[in-house]
């Protein structure tokens, strides 16, 4: 019978040995009669010392986790460094992006300026051209009849496109500031926030 506990609590090999060793059964049943005998004397004192036993096996296996601590701890240490450096490398891509960004924007915006000034300029001097001309042709420069001015005073007619001259210029103007800021709107979302 103690054969059979033993082997199924696992150590069923001493089990065996028990039965094929003379003499042996007898002497650790006697054993275990002592130890349960001594259990039950003094069980305060079995009990202490079955905790010694056990911290002394814990302070053992602790020994070997020390060198595991010290190994994650330089891990964790390591991995802390790893994670600042890489936050300090973002940081630094993250500014030189945004003064790229910043600098090509800010070209985008020279360059649309310029062109929009230009071009009024452009439009400005086409109209006091334009002015010139039909001032000459009604002092008679072109070698046709001026027309005469007519009693009072009356609206100036409207050119072709049915606006006044001054009218034509302002929506000029304001055609040109339209193109100018639409352009400006393509250019700007062309330009790549993040790389």
């Amino acid at each position: 019978m103690i054969g059979w506990i033993l082997g199924a609590l696992g150590i069923g090999g001493i089990g065996a040995a028990l039965w094929f060793v003379p003499g042996l059964l007898p002497r650790v049943i006697e054993a275990i009669g002592a130890v349960l005998s001594l259990i039950r004397r003094y069980p305060v004192q079995c009990a202490l010392i079955l905790a010694l036993v056990a911290v002394a096996w814990l302070w053992r296996a602790n020994g070997n986790l020390k060198e595991g601590i010290k190994a994650e701890r330089a891990a964790h240490a390591q991995t802390v460094a790893n994670f600042r450096k890489a936050q300090t490398e973002a940081e630094a891509m993250q500014k030189a992006n945004l003064t790229r960004v910043a600098k090509a924007q800010e070209d985008i915006t020279d360059e649309t300026v310029t062109d929009y000034r230009a071009r009024l300029a452009d439009l400005h001097a086409r109209y006091d051209r334009l002015r010139t001309q039909g001032n000459r042709s009604a002092s008679g420069n072109t070698g046709l009849p001026a027309v005469p001015d007519t009693a009072a005073r009356v609206d100036e007619a409207p050119g072709e496109n049915g606006l006044l001259a001054a009218d034509a210029l302002i929506a000029s103007e304001q055609a040109l500031q339209l193109d100018a800021l639409i352009t400006w709107v393509e250019a700007q979302a062309k330009v790549e926030n993040s790389q």
